[in-house]
């Protein structure tokens, strides 16, 4: 019983990651298409203003400032963060040359937003289903679904810490977010670049034993 209230909550977790999917492909793709033309420059934090609150959080919705030929305009993330970077930060920023005021955050719109949540939705679950499967003893102990599981895992990892840099900093360039944070909030970005780094580990630990393991292998 217990088995198949998992199997349950597991498939609706799948159903919910394929349906975050497609409005984050649909919205990023309508975004690409509207703004093929548009043309990249710096934006710098200037401001936060409140995008909700209860009594356990409040977050906030960034505001950018960037310039198209000396004049000032300002763009501001599409969903609120509980994190807010220190001043003066940079984010990459696509404007329309013909109407400067229409602009876009890197990372700073819902689609992404989509997209990460999704994946979390549906990979977790595929992971918790494959080891599931595994631990079932229908598969050999040395077969490539156990590498499989194992790989599974560290690209849900990598995935998860990638796409939460990327919602944070509108970049993947670790640099660029190092700087973009105050000493104090520093810290939150570790989890995950360690989340990457683990990620990356597990695949290549995983496919080095399974390498080992092949039958064959050891007398090639």
């Amino acid at each position: 019983m217990k088995t198949k209230i998992s199997i349950l909550l597991l498939s609706v977790s799948i159903v919910c990651g394929i349906i975050l999917l497609f409005f984050g492909i649909r919205d990023t793709s309508r975004q690409n298409e509207l703004h093929r033309d548009f043309e990249e420059t710096l934006g710098f934090l200037s401001g936060s203003r409140v995008y909700s609150s209860d009594a356990e959080k409040t977050t906030y919705t960034l505001i950018y400032s960037y310039q198209v030929d000396g004049r000032e305009y300002t763009v501001s993330t599409e969903y609120g963060t509980g994190t807010v970077p220190k001043q003066g930060s940079q984010r990459t920023v696509w404007y329309n040359p013909s109407r400067p005021e229409e602009a876009v955050l890197a990372g700073g719109g819902t689609g992404e937003l989509f997209l990460f949540m999704g994946g979390l939705f549906l990979g977790v679950p595929l992971v918790i289903l494959l080891g599931i499967l595994v631990a079932s003893g229908r598969f050999a102990e040395n077969g490539f679904l156990h590498c499989a599981l194992d790989i599974g895992v560290g690209v849900v990892l990598m995935g998860a810490g990638a796409g939460a840099l990327y919602i944070i900093g509108g970049t993947l360039d670790l640099g660029k977010i190092w700087e973009t944070f105050a000493p104090p909030r520093v810290f939150l970005l570790l989890i995950p670049a360690l989340m990457i780094l683990a990620g990356a580990f597990q695949m290549v630990k995983s496919i080095f034993l399974w390498a080992k393991r092949v039958p064959g292998k050891r007398n090639t």
